[in-house]
């Protein structure tokens, strides 16, 4: 029996272990789960994967009770979601709590920083964002005394603070130190690049260290080409903007090293990887024209390696292309790349004018002539402001198209360019007159045509024409060559106002005896004042003698007679008559 007994208990004494090592292990999970939870979620958060590591934080957080080792975290993960303000909330309510140490330190540090490139980002005021990061530096400061080693980003941030704060060597120690303590950390060598360029750009005047300086710009290189490395290593989409920020700093180290090409490329990829990122422009003005267009050529390639070719991503980088073109004059290929940015992205509508430009330099008037019209047609404003940027070149450009034109009996397409102008120049009369004579000239040529759509098109011409005229004559209501013109159109086109047509020849006529009277005429003025005094005479004589016909069948018809002089009506058709003048 005692064996017995000592065989049971000997048998009941194994179970009551293994319960006791079960129960002990299960005390001791929450921890060492919460604890591998918060490594997981930190090397989410070195992945830059902030929403991923917050669920981690949160499962880790809710295991250990909502202790300050594992909320700490959890608040960290939602400073990278952009939750600033809310964040600074809650670390003020633990400390009111009577939190504090380490972890409140290093939280309220990182919250300042985090506002202060919240302010950067949104144009803030200057001195808010300095004391932001002098507060940062501060708090960093004494949590990184306490704690050397829990928090390799906060030597990170600490480094981008002090760095702020104009502390190179207090930035220097904590971006050296962020990089020992975490060496496959991309942000921390970025972040010791950027200190070490400010160190060299602050010795680089100085005669005396020279060589200190030179260091500094290696040593910023060697920064640099550490963090792309890392960025290039990893494939995920979420790396490229950290990747071109990266190469933008790289670039400028080259520019200053005085390797303008490898600068152009690192700018150029940069851009492709990045293009609503990276500022180009900043590479305009360090790279000269044909190396511009080696970085846009770069960007281009790179795009299409990180991205692929569909859709309208590359939309800018190809209009910057054919901007870079265009400005090294190749002309041909800045056309096959504005096309491609308008085909991509229609609000590139400026395009147009590079493209129509483009056209001109080659000598392909015809086809410049097309596209500044399809620029006018797709955005007049645009049109208007971009010939405007260098309008008096592109004036006279605009002019010599039109005198080619003309000559060919092109008066339509001369009506598109004289338009044009009026919208760079609504209050030149000259324009509206130009653009009332080719719109004229364009319906008498579509009038010739049997076809009752072309008789139909050309009466609408001379009601654009007549509008254009009845502007050039209210920006000079005393032109006497306006005013015959305009009377011209009632007259001989439209057939209608007669009246006011008859006063206008009038009118015309007084007005050039007046203008021939003066001694300060040019002899080119003086002819057309010449011709419009001449021209308003003849055409008021024609004028009367119509209407006096007109009167006259008017009676006979009432009268009952049914013969008489045919003329009249159709007067008007024998245009070439009124002795109209081209631009002047």
């Amino acid at each position: 029996m005692k064996q017995f007994a000592c065989l049971l208990l000997v048998a009941c004494s194994t179970p009551l272990a293994l319960a006791g090592a079960i129960v002990s292990a299960t005390i001791a999970s929450p921890l060492q789960s919460a604890d591998a939870l918060v490594q997981k979620g930190r090397a989410l958060l070195e992945q830059k994967k902030p929403a991923e590591a917050l669920a981690a934080f949160e499962e880790a957080d809710k295991l250990a009770g909502g202790g300050l080792a594992t909320r700490q975290w959890v608040l960290r993960a939602r400073l990278d979601l952009g939750q600033v303000d809310s964040v600074l909330s809650d670390v003020e309510k633990l400390e009111s709590q009577g939190q504090k140490g380490a972890a409140i330190d290093y939280l309220y540090g990182m919250c300042f920083a985090a506002r202060a490139q919240k302010s950067i980002a949104e144009g803030g005021n200057g001195g808010i964002i300095a004391m932001a990061f002098a507060d940062s530096a501060s708090y960093l400061k004494s949590a990184l005394k306490a704690e050397p080693k829990l928090y390799p980003d906060g030597w990170r941030t600490l480094a981008e603070s002090a760095w702020n704060a104009q502390d190179l060597p207090a930035a220097r120690e904590a971006a050296d130190t962020a990089c020992a303590l975490a060496p496959e950390d991309d942000a921390a060598r970025t972040m010791l690049g950027k200190v070490c360029f400010s160190q060299y750009s602050a010795a680089k005047d100085d005669e005396a260290r020279k060589a200190e300086a030179a260091a500094h710009l290696e040593a910023a290189r060697e920064a640099f080409e550490g963090a792309l490395r890392l960025c290039v290593a990893r494939k995920e989409p979420e790396w490229r903007a950290s990747e071109a920020g990266v190469r933008v700093e790289l670039a400028r180290v080259h520019a200053w090293k005085g390797d303008k090409a490898a600068a152009a490329k690192q700018y150029g990829a940069a851009f492709g990887l990045a293009p609503q990122a990276i500022d180009i422009a900043e590479a305009r003005g360090v790279l000269d024209s044909a190396q511009f267009v080696a970085a846009l050529e770069a960007a281009r390639d790179s795009y299409a390696a990180a991205w692929g070719v569909e859709g309208a991503g590359d939309a800018g980088v190809w209009w910057w292309l054919g901007y870079a073109r265009y400005a090294d004059k190749q002309h041909e290929g800045a056309e096959e790349a504005f096309a491609k940015a308008l085909a991509k992205w229609p609000d590139f509508v400026n395009s147009h004018y590079y493209i129509a430009m483009s056209r001109y330099f080659r000598q392909d008037y015809d086809g410049a002539v097309e596209w500044f019209h399809k620029h006018h047609l797709a955005n007049a404003a645009d049109c208007a402001a971009s010939l405007s940027a260098n309008k008096e070149e592109n004036i006279r450009i605009l002019d010599y198209l039109i005198g080619l034109l003309v000559p060919k009996g092109k008066n339509l397409e001369a009506s598109w360019l004289a338009r044009i102008e009026t919208t760079i120049e609504p209050a030149n009369s000259l324009y509206w007159n130009n653009l009332g004579l080719f719109l004229r000239d364009a319906g008498e040529q579509k009038n010739r045509s049997k076809k009752p759509e072309d008789k139909a098109a050309a009466k609408q011409l001379w009601e654009e024409a007549y509008t254009a005229y009845a502007k050039a004559l209210e920006l000079a209501p005393k032109d006497p060559n306006y005013l015959n013109d305009i009377a011209v159109m009632l007259h001989y086109y439209l057939d209608r106002d007669l009246d006011k047509a008859l006063g206008w020849y009038r009118q015309a006529a007084v007005e050039a005896e007046k203008e021939l009277a003066r001694t300060d005429l040019t002899s080119e003025l003086k002819q057309i004042r010449a011709i419009a005094k001449r021209d308003a005479n003849n055409n008021l004589k024609r004028l009367e003698e119509l209407l006096e016909l007109r009167r006259k069948k008017a009676e006979e018809k009432k009268g009952g007679k049914k013969d008489g002089d045919q003329q009249g009506e159709g007067a008007g058709d024998g245009a070439s008559r009124h002795g109209d003048q081209a631009a002047r």
